[in-house]
């Protein structure tokens, strides 16, 4: 496995934390394993549990998909490309790649060009400047942390 998708696991696992029972996330769409999406918002809850080994096959299913969606998609590509020797910013995009998908991280159009040009102030403003910082504060303070000084361990303790 890839640095980068080694680091993105170990921060995903740390924000997302292991539940193999469903519950809904704070957006209210039921959730199992590490952050994996059983359905639509409100939808009910299924009566199912994973093993750890259902939810680390999910993960990694996912992680692999970012690589090709980031690379391939028009506005996440040239953010993901200027990161291509910097693994531990690349973890964090992956991450927020993780947790808002493909669409939404397209959205985050001021964000993936600061990246692109690697302008890492601006970068930590307009994660912060999000509505995904909004719902979820803590974790996207430290990702834009980890974004602004380019290493991980300086925020999460993985």
């Amino acid at each position: 496995m890839s640095r980068e998708l080694n680091l993105a696991e170990r921060i995903i696992k740390f924000e997302e934390g292991l539940r193999l029972k469903p519950y809904y996330c704070t957006e209210r769409y039921p959730t199992i394993g590490y952050g994996e999406r059983l359905g639509d918002m409100g939808d009910p809850l299924p009566n199912i549990t994973w093993t750890e080994q259902q939810s680390q096959d999910a993960l990694m299913q996912k992680l692999n998909v970012s690589l090709v969606e980031m690379s391939k998609n028009k506005e996440t590509k040239a953010a993901f490309q200027a990161l291509e020797e910097d693994d531990d910013r690349k973890a964090i995009l992956i991450s927020m790649w993780y947790q808002l998908g493909i669409e939404k991280l397209s959205g985050f159009k001021n964000t993936l060009k600061a990246i692109a040009n690697k302008d890492w102030e601006l970068a930590k403003k307009e994660m912060l400047n999000s509505k995904a910082a909004r719902q979820t504060p803590k974790r996207w303070k430290r990702q834009a942390e980890a974004m602004l000084s380019g290493n991980v361990f300086a925020t999460y303790k993985l």
